[in-house]
């Protein structure tokens, strides 16, 4: 949530206020020193106050729904945003860490306490989290690893200092703490270090028989499945399922006979009870083998029962009778609180939790008490409790007004904590505003308090001349003549010093009290804790409307400058005469506004008309007394007025006679007022050069600045969704780039249509063209991106880096020719770089200067490829960029892809947002990328940053002498990183453009980066200062494109039928361009869309990102969804084992067959189809056969087996995707639709029996269904949800139907295929319905006329144009060789010869465009060499 624009706090602490007299102001009793910092408490005092008020408006709006009080437990969207707010307490704790570490104030013992007593409070949170606050918001699933986590990090054991002296030992197996902590490992789930220990022993032991035990008990340890590991809870549980079948009995087996045999007699006691565990498959036996191992406390045996005894089954719900048994086995320590908390909790008595951190731990029961108080627990019900936990810290729990209705001062539990905690603060002088918030939030007793505080500290402040905040104060006391007060003293300000400290004085006041009805409640938290203190927006009372008048009355008289100075004079002179006569304006200032007035009457023509003017002279002639109108004519138009201040007759009032000031020239409120201090005005209006989800996620952040934006178009994209997110939109030619948004003199003309004043280019296309930027300068067009002295700086990157002392990779760019002894253009003859590969050595890699995106990037592996390879990437790069120069450099074979985010403005500030990973790629293009880049030790991490600065003040220092003030520089640095060496990297390229991935840095920093460029373009500073930039968390960005992965990731075009992407929150988001109805063109880049998820570290990231890709939807081209849940879940992508040949590593793994659908999936497929055509039969008047009363008389005499039931028999096919071999056509499934039989389930019901054809005798029956349809959304419009109780479980599938293609033969006129989603079984997929046998005679004749496809030769994969031709008739080629190069969304692929073999015919030439699946090239047998062999 940003924070409210009311009140922002000075750094420095004020003195407490005075209290007003009276018994409820007393001085309260001295507090004992706080134990946490100021600045900690005051950021998670920011995030408090959001979340009050977000409380207060959910709560509002579930008063009206449901009546007051009505509303019950929270939905989960409201859970998973408390569950965001204690991520943010917590995050504000670790931020405290450093910061006390770095306290020279602390003795040792001293930091180690304070570092203690924070940890103990992050450990609560965190736990709370876990089982109140459940990142789905449900907390329905199991809970036993996310435990076993929670009890790892608040008591890490056994150490790694423990292992390390173990394993430095030379027989660490006869040392006494060998099996100890062995046995601690593997019941604190730390396999790995358990399985090295045992690898060790089997590597090194002398004895045989202990090495056999070791290798056993090693591949069991490793080979234990984890419940994160999987997507969903039955995969986790079928793969423990299979390890005990498969991987637990026979090692089993081995290890008893092991254990049995002499030689391990010594170590047999210790580790039987290991294995019993291992072993055990009831909870009794796995507690009797924890019991048996020893576990140091409670919390470690829950940690053993979580991982060992319920692994499948521990929920939120098991946990009290759990905990309860375990505590009582090993009692808690009841000398520290933060253990009798955590008991509580799992115990689920909150009271007992709060309790327990009273004292020690104030501020963790006074916050997480108020968060556990959302959701509504009974605990926090009955008011006898508050009473109870006053008592027990010292309080009263009665409220002191006087009049109060019966049960009115009665505090409540979370009430009692907060006005605990409230108190508290007031031990430190500069938190008793601090105090005054948490006071005010805990009824009556509390608002006493807070009201007797905020009237001493509203007249402190008026003494200090701070009226903003002594206004705010005044207005929480319900002090109406400390408003008026105020008022009086802010206009005696403007007659006394002048126009700059009245704006100053009035911009200082909270827009809720100048403008009440612009005031609104933000709808989420802070991103971060901040160091500035807020206060909430002001309500106030009907009974202060006489005095908060006043402030009106200064906002609008602020209105009159900022009028007037912006040039809408006019305007100005009506507002004045307004003010003058609707009897707002304090009679004794009528002067002052009288003499404003003057200049408004000098103009020619004047600015006032006849009335306006009568007006004027009957408010003087009031004010001084003789009706002499002309008298008071002349006055007016005397340069002094005698009842005017000295200085006001010598000025004749700055405002409207000499320039405005800068505060006076900005725009009117509501909002914030730009002053100097906040830089030069953003543009009116922008052009984004660019298409697709980057142009819309620029607009998005230009309209949320108040930003007008203009869209351009090609004729292929004029119903694009950036089309439509536009305030203007215009075409800018044919469908082809080079014809459109490659035309940089088509963007002048449009910017001098359209009135925009800058254009932003996105990525791609013109966004580092020097040459266009340089236009844009010489048109006085702001640049969104760096100048064109900056983008040729690039093209010499290498020379720089390498001058500036920056590893660079092996290899040869343009810039290293001599210009005065080579022809202009030779240096990109093919011989000469040819040449130059050579010098390089192979494999090269060919790049595109002006390259990005793996466009016009190819790699040689050996010196025959080089020149087709070569002319392949010139003309991919001339398509994509309009310049087809080239570098060469080494191919690095196994290297990870790593970028360093730089920002740098024309104020001399460089800043680093951390770096990316983005490895794991396919034809040079990223896929997936992240932040933090995983696995990089952390002086790697500075080398790398120390890297990037040196590179950014290499090509700043170029640059800056030649830029003017509009200078922005954001670029990317990119490195590559060796794998096989992680020490070794080299500097890649740099980009100075926004990236495709940006928003990966944007969820880990906060900061959006857009907003940052329009800031730095208009001139102004970066926003913020290194040291206020964190890197918080981990995210993911999957880029989601239309192709097919299966088919060599070749793109996809056509009909977007169907596009639901998951849900936004707060841990996801989404940057797309199209949505569903929409085109995908085979002009463009295939990137749909963009998936950014974020988590408080890797592993929560991933976990958020399985999920999100298992909800996107996509019905139409072929897409990777279903490639990238599977990288998603990949054991070595899960363990960060990444670079730049991943996928061909793993390809196995991430391409495995298809799964089928399952019978539920297949059965609720027939249900949709039976429902549709039931409801089809009722629109028409008319039954069909198993819904006719007449047929349904006979339900009750159908046979014991089912005999004589009518059935609706549906026949389902696989589907093939584009790539895969052709089926053969056989029907899979059948699903048989029914109704139920009378007697044997509801009315209305049906059956569904699901049979495979290749095993009828295996069918399935549901008995009893009652489906129920719900109807398409507006975000899905052609998408069904079925649900129905299949099986145990309910079913929800959402279908998509989509008709056959058109000019489909008439035989398959009821071919229709239903695309299915069904998120229980992570399954996407699809089946054909297959129509009656009947109907294939049907339109056979039309069918038979068809000629065969060509025997061999090529088809063309989607929509394309033909670039090259590479063969002719009658010519004899190769198995593999180029035959027809095509060019597809930007992407050049080349198309080789299946077989072997003579060309039969060419039936395509150069610079045709060909439908996808038209025959380009056919080949013939070489019967007549064959007949010349035989003969021979």
């Amino acid at each position: 949530m940003a924070p409210s624009p009311s009140l922002s706090f000075s750094a420095a602490p004020a003195a407490p206020p005075t209290p007003a007299a009276g018994p409820s102001s007393a001085k309260h009793p001295s507090q004992p020193p706080l134990k946490e910092s100021r600045k900690f408490i005051t950021d998670t005092y920011t995030i408090w106050a959001s979340l009050q008020r977000i409380v207060q408006e959910y709560d509002a709006a579930q008063d009206d729904l449901y009546g007051p009080g009505g509303a019950g437990v929270p939905p989960p969207a409201q859970v998973q945003y408390y569950g965001r707010v204690s991520r943010l307490y917590r995050e504000a704790i670790v931020h405290q860490l450093p910061l006390i570490q770095n306290d020279a104030k602390y003795t040792p013992a001293g930091k180690a306490k304070a570092l203690a007593h924070h940890a103990a409070m992050h450990g609560v949170l965190a736990l709370a989290e876990i089982l109140y606050f459940p990142s789905d918001g449900l907390g329905e699933g199991l809970v036993g690893e996310e435990l076993l986590d929670w009890v790892n990090t608040i008591d890490p054991a056994p150490s790694n200092d423990e292992g390390a002296e173990l394993l430095a030992l030379a027989s660490p197996w006869d040392s006494n703490a060998f099996f100890p902590y062995l046995s601690r490992c593997v019941l604190r789930g730390h396999l790995s270090s358990a399985a090295a220990l045992l690898s060790l022993v089997q590597a090194q032991h002398p004895n045989g028989t202990l090495q056999a035990l070791a290798e056993h008990l090693s591949a069991l340890v490793a080979s234990h499945p984890r419940s994160t590991a999987f997507r969903t809870e039955s995969a986790f549980v079928v793969a423990l399922r299979q390890w005990r079948a498969q991987t637990l009995s026979p090692l089993k087996a081995r290890i008893d006979s092991l254990l049995s045999s002499r030689d391990a007699q010594d170590w047999a006691p210790c580790l039987r009870p290991l294995v019993a565990l291992l072993a055990s498959t009831t909870p009794s036996a796995a507690q009797g083998a924890i019991a048996s191992l020893g576990a140091e406390d409670w919390r470690e045996s829950l940690a053993a029962h979580c991982l060992w005894a319920a692994p499948t089954s521990l929920r939120r719900a098991d946990l009290p009778p759990l905990v309860e048994a375990l505590t009582r086995a090993q009692p808690v320590d009841a000398s520290l609180p933060a253990e009798r908390a955590h008991a509580a909790l799992l115990k689920g008595d909150v009271p007992e939790v709060l309790k327990a951190l009273t004292g020690g731990f104030a501020w963790a029961a006074a916050h997480l008490g108020d968060l556990l108080a959302h959701l509504h627990l009974p605990a926090f019900d009955p008011p006898a409790a508050g009473a109870l936990a006053l008592s027990s810290i010292g309080g009263d729990a009665t409220g002191g007004a006087e009049g109060e209705g019966e049960g009115e001062g009665e505090v409540g539990l979370r009430e009692a904590f907060l006005l605990d905690w409230g108190d508290r603060c007031t031990a430190d002088p500069g938190l008793w505003r601090v105090s005054c918030e948490y006071w005010a939030a805990c009824g009556a007793q509390g608002r006493e308090k807070f009201t007797a505080t905020c009237e001493a500290y509203a007249a402190k402040l008026v003494e200090r001349r701070r009226y903003g905040e002594a206004v705010a104060y005044a207005v929480r006391a319900a002090d109406g003549r400390r408003i008026a007060e105020i008022a009086d003293r802010i206009l005696e300000a403007y007659i006394d010093e002048g126009q700059d400290a009245f704006i100053a004085h009035v911009d200082s006041i909270p827009t809720s009290l100048l403008r009440p009805t612009s005031a609104s409640l933000a709808s989420s938290p802070p991103a971060s804790p901040t160091s500035s203190l807020d206060l909430p927006a002001l309500s106030p009372s009907a009974a202060l409307a006489p005095f908060t008048a006043r402030l009106t009355f200064l906002a609008r008289y602020r209105d009159f400058f900022a009028l007037y100075a912006g040039g809408a004079r006019t305007e100005a002179a009506q507002l004045l005469v307004l003010l003058l006569t609707s009897g707002v304006a304090p009679r004794r200032f009528w002067g002052v506004m009288l003499l404003d007035a003057v200049p408004l009457l000098e103009g020619s023509p004047p600015l006032l008309d006849s009335a306006a003017t009568y007006e004027l002279l009957r408010v003087t002639e009031d004010l001084l007394g003789p009706p002499d109108v002309f008298g008071a004519l002349d006055l007016l138009s005397r340069p002094a007025l005698s009842l005017a201040p000295p200085h006001i007759r010598a000025l004749r009032h700055a405002s409207t006679v000499s320039s405005p000031s800068t505060k006076a020239s900005s725009s009117p409120r509501p909002g914030p007022v730009p002053t100097a201090s906040m830089g030069k005005p953003l543009f009116d209006k922008i052009l984004v050069a660019n298409r697709g989800e980057i142009a819309c996620r620029v607009f998005r952040t230009a309209r949320k600045l108040g930003i007008k934006t203009v869209a351009v178009y090609s004729e292929a994209d004029r119903d694009s969704m950036h089309v439509k997110l536009a305030d203007e939109a215009y075409c800018i030619g044919p469908a082809p780039s080079s014809e459109s948004y490659l035309r940089m003199d088509k963007y002048i003309d449009i910017c001098r249509k359209s009135g925009a004043q800058a254009i932003h280019p996105g990525y791609g296309f013109l966004s580092e063209n020097a040459e266009f930027a340089k236009l844009l300068k010489d048109e006085g067009i702001v640049f969104i991106g760096p100048p064109e002295k900056a983008i040729r700086a690039m093209g010499s990157k290498a020379c720089i880096m390498l001058a500036a002392g920056v590893p660079c990779v092996p290899g040869w760019h343009p810039s290293q020719v001599d210009p005065s002894s080579t022809p202009t253009g030779s240096h990109q003859d093919p011989d000469f770089l040819l040449a130059r590969a050579d010098e390089i050595g192979y494999p090269v890699l060919i790049k595109a200067v002006s390259g990005g995106g793996g466009k016009g990037m190819k790699i040689v592996d050996k010196r025959d490829d080089f020149k087709g390879q070569l002319e392949s990437a010139k003309r991919e790069a001339r398509k994509s960029f309009g310049d087809d120069e080239v570098l060469l450099e080494r191919y690095i074979t196994r290297p990870r892809h790593v970028e360093v985010q730089i920002f740098s403005d024309s104020h001399g500030n460089h800043l680093s947002l951390f770096e990316r990973d983005c490895s794991v790629q396919r034809r040079h293009q990223k896929i997936i990328e992240e932040a933090p880049a995983p696995g990089l030790p952390q002086d790697l991490r500075e080398r790398l940053y120390e890297e990037a600065r040196k590179a950014a003040k290499a090509v700043g220092y170029r640059g800056a002498g030649t830029v003017g003030a509009s200078f922005i520089w954001k670029a990317l640095l990119k490195f590559i990183l060796n794998a096989d060496n992680i020490e070794e990297f080299f500097f890649c390229e740099m980009n100075v453009r926004l990236q495709v991935e940006h928003p990966v840095t944007e969820a880990v920093t906060g900061v959006d980066l857009v907003e940052w460029q329009l800031e730095v373009a208009a001139g102004n500073p970066i926003p913020l200062s290194q040291s206020e930039i964190t890197c918080t968390g981990h995210a993911f960005e999957c880029r989601v494109y239309a192709e097919n992965p299966r088919n060599g990731f070749l793109p996809d075009t056509g009909l977007l039928l169907h596009h639901r992407p998951p849900a936004s929150s707060d841990t996801v988001r989404m940057e797309t361009g199209f949505e569903s109805g929409d085109e995908i063109s085979v002009h463009y880049d295939p990137l749909l869309s963009k998936l950014i998820v974020w988590g408080s570290d890797r592993a929560a990231a991933l976990r958020s990102l399985r999920k999100a890709l298992n909800e996107y939807q996509v019905v139409g081209p072929s897409t990777n969804l279903e490639f990238l849940g599977r990288l998603a879940a990949n054991e070595a992508f899960g363990k960060a084992e990444v670079d730049t040949a991943f996928i061909p590593r793993h390809y196995d793994s991430l391409f495995p067959p298809l799964p089928p659908a399952s019978a539920p999936t297949l059965g609720a497929s027939a249900l949709y189809l039976a429902s549709r055509e039931r409801s089809h039969f009722s629109s028409l008047g008319r039954q069909s056969a198993w819904t006719d009363p007449k047929v349904a008389g006979f339900r009750g005499s159908v046979g014991a087996k089912g005999e004589g039931r009518y059935w609706r028999e549906y026949e389902l096919a696989d589907v093939k995707g584009k790539g895969e071999a052709e089926g053969t056509g056989e029907v899979l499934t059948s699903v048989k639709v029914g109704p139920t039989v009378l007697g044997r389930g509801d009315e209305g019901a049906l059956d569904v029996e699901v049979a495979s054809a290749s095993e009828p005798e295996a069918a399935v029956l549901f008995s009893n269904v009652t489906p129920s349809l719900a109807a398409p959304s507006a975000i899905a419009p052609n998408a069904t949800t079925l649900s129905a109780h299949l099986d145990t479980a309910l079913s929800r599938v959402d279908i998509v139907s989509s008709p056959p293609a058109p000019g489909a033969a008439a035989a398959a006129a009821e071919a229709e295929t239903l695309h299915l989603f069904n998120g229980a079984e992570a399954f996407a997929g699809a089946v054909k319905v297959v129509p009656p046998s009947w109907m294939s005679k049907v339109g056979a004749a039309a069918a038979g006329g068809a000629g065969a496809a060509a025997k061999g030769g090529a088809r063309a994969p989607m929509p394309s144009k033909i670039v090259q031709v590479f063969v002719k008739q009658g010519e004899h080629v190769e198995e593999g060789a180029p035959l027809v190069a095509v060019e597809a969304m930007k992407t050049e692929h080349v198309l080789r010869a299946p077989k072997a073999g003579v060309v039969a015919k060419v039936v395509v030439k150069e610079g045709d465009l060909v439908p996808e699946g038209k025959v380009l090239v056919t080949f013939e047998e070489d019967a007549a060499t064959e007949s010349a062999a035989a003969e021979n």
